[in-house]
């Protein structure tokens, strides 16, 4: 199912999350408001609203990747661009009128305007691993390739203009950083093959808040009977914040 959540600013506490890796940070709380009904078969990899109504998701597996627009209340595909078999979909953000799409190991980022009609074709800027997370804020885009880092790109110029390591206080770097949302300041990134979302300072990298969303796994796993459980890739990813509501949209692989 696809979790429409809000995090509450409520009393904060100092919690130790165990979910593959041991990460100790301030636990930020949330409350969960309904579930919205989502493709089980979607690997959702990228995810953000493009109106308060509507959400773009990209969805990832070759053969099968594709991104499209859906109704943020019913979760119905309203359209889809899908992929050539070859490309494995990643990350999405949207930026000057364009939607980026970023593609795997293949290392291609495609631009697509409001309708998903495919403008243009890019190669991920040199630095950048492989093609994991995006998301923008007004001026430059933020890309995650599956280590501690985070790239902040220039969109106009295509380079990057600077990188921060996401790292606790005591300065232990957390790999696998995967999907990522900016929202008013900070961004939440999704750490591949836990269920665990991160508040991040985009300004040094340094973690501010850690949820723990392993609640969210089990009432998924609870609606979801008789399905196999693959429990490498049967984890959170994907972060979609609707300013006008002031909630988010959370979801998985």
């Amino acid at each position: 199912t696809w979790g429409y959540i809000k995090m509450l600013k409520l009393a904060l506490l100092v919690g130790v999350c165990l979910l593959f890796v041991k990460i100790v940070g301030k636990e930020g709380k949330y409350k969960l408001i309904k579930t919205i009904p989502h493709n089980i078969s979607d690997f959702t990899q990228g995810l953000f609203f493009d109106s308060p109504t509507t959400l773009i998701e990209s969805t990832g597996m070759h053969g099968s990747s594709e991104i499209k627009r859906v109704d943020a209340g019913t979760g119905n595909t309203i359209k889809t661009h899908k992929l050539e078999n070859k490309y494995f979909g990643e990350g999405c953000a949207s930026i000057n009128g364009y939607i980026y799409q970023l593609t795997w190991a293949e290392r291609v980022c495609f631009l697509y305007d409001y309708d998903l009609n495919l403008i243009k074709t890019k190669r991920i800027p040199n630095g950048i691993r492989e093609g994991w997370g995006a998301t923008a804020d007004e001026e430059v885009l933020y890309f995650s390739d599956g280590s501690a880092t985070i790239h902040i790109v220039d969109p106009i110029s295509w380079t990057i203009d600077r990188q921060i390591e996401v790292h606790l206080e005591d300065g232990r770097k957390i790999n696998n950083i995967n999907e990522l949302e900016y929202v008013n300041g900070s961004i939440y990134a999704n750490v591949y093959q836990t269920n665990l979302i991160l508040r991040i300072a985009p300004e040094n990298g340094i973690v501010e808040r850690v949820y723990n969303l392993q609640e969210l796994y089990e009432i998924n796993k609870k609606g979801n009977k008789g399905r196999v459980v693959d429990y490498g890739n049967d984890v959170m990813n994907g972060i979609a914040y609707n300013p006008s509501t002031s909630t988010y949209y959370l979801t998985g692989k």
